[in-house]
């Protein structure tokens, strides 16, 4: 929900709101219902280093989230891959670290060995690992990848913009993570129960 929808709950327009981010074009001037106050209605920030920015607008729709934000959690495993969608592979480090995926209801989110890593992204990019929302939506070796490594501690966030986020929930990891060129990637304090400093 963006500030476009916001507004329209809170003043009696009538306007249409967008799904997708970024739609609102001008300044619009709009009245809180009961009152002559007056509020605006601004474009928001328009960035190109979204995770949803290298999608088509039908997928962005889809993977938007409509309900409550999804998480699985694991425990990491070095060999095994974890999976944000196709857009996000996360290589664990180290082993033993209590962590949580959070997206929403339209990101897929998978774990894997290594070895089946080919394969999987053969017969599943697109179908399965979600996004893309087709396999003909973006190709997998279209995309100019890189890997990162950062380390993260209880009470903090890995956030995959536009995406999800990976939360470590007990100790410390160390994750390479994958991902197209562009795509923000950054660490952050846990949105959901971060570790309070004293």
């Amino acid at each position: 929900m963006g500030k476009s929808s916001i507004l329209k709950e809170l003043t009696e327009s009538e306007v249409t709101v967008s799904p997708h981010p970024g739609t609102t074009l001008g300044l619009i001037e709009r009245k809180l219902k009961d009152s002559k106050i007056s509020v605006f209605d601004t474009p928001g920030l328009i960035t190109n280093d979204r995770f949803v920015d290298l999608l088509k607008p039908a997928c962005q729709r889809k993977i938007l989230p409509r309900d409550e934000i999804r998480r699985k959690t694991f425990k990491s495993k070095v060999g095994r891959l974890y999976f944000l969608g196709g857009m996000v592979i996360m290589e664990p480090l180290v082993e033993g670290t209590m962590f949580k995926i959070f997206s929403s209801e339209g990101v897929r989110i998978h774990e894997t060995s290594m070895k089946n890593f080919e394969r999987l992204i053969k017969k599943s990019w697109g179908r399965f690992l979600i996004p893309p929302c087709s396999p003909g939506e973006i190709k997998y070796e279209d995309i100019e990848w890189e890997e990162i490594i950062f380390e993260l501690n209880e009470g903090e966030d890995l956030n995959f913009t536009g995406l999800g986020w990976l939360n470590v929930k007990k100790g410390s990891m160390r994750v390479k993570i994958r991902k197209p060129r562009g795509a923000s990637v950054f660490l952050r304090d846990a949105l959901i129960n971060p570790k309070r400093k004293r």
